[in-house]
């Protein structure tokens, strides 16, 4: 009897363990409406999200972000590219495809078509801070 009672506590007290360390989202405030469509983080505090016409950064895990200047106006951004700390990409709809080497302070396009036309990129993938296009009309 001694067994069945002490199974049983151990069950319940179990059960209290795992519903307790669950991880939680805790909602931040972006101070935009827009939807994001990717979040990188190089560490636990510094990190980017990219939306529609919007590219932000926190450095204190997210409780606030700094909307970054770029020239991409209000087109749909799709996917960030971290390389380092200041080296970061971005791409976009409509031949959007930005670049940042000092961790989004100041961000210049490497391609940047009219809203509307020409092709969107989804996704993104650098290896190293020196990747460039030759010709910025051909395909990535």
């Amino acid at each position: 009897m001694k067994k069945l009672i002490l199974l049983l506590v151990l069950i319940l007290n179990s059960s209290v363990l795992v519903d307790n360390c669950i991880c939680q989202w805790v909602l931040q405030n972006t101070g935009s409406t827009t939807d994001f469509h990717s979040v990188k983080f190089i560490n636990k505090n510094t990190g980017w999200i990219c939306g529609t016409g919007v590219i932000a950064k926190t450095t204190n895990a997210g409780l606030n972000w700094v909307h970054q200047t770029h020239p991409a106006g209000n087109k749909r951004l799709q996917c960030l590219s971290v390389i380092d700390s200041n080296t970061l990409y971005c791409v976009g709809m409509f031949k959007t495809i930005l670049k940042t080497t000092n961790g989004g302070d100041n961000w210049f396009a490497i391609q940047n078509g009219p809203y509307g036309t020409g092709e969107s990129y989804n996704a993104s993938s650098f290896i190293n801070p020196n990747c460039s296009l030759e010709n910025s009309d051909s395909d990535i």
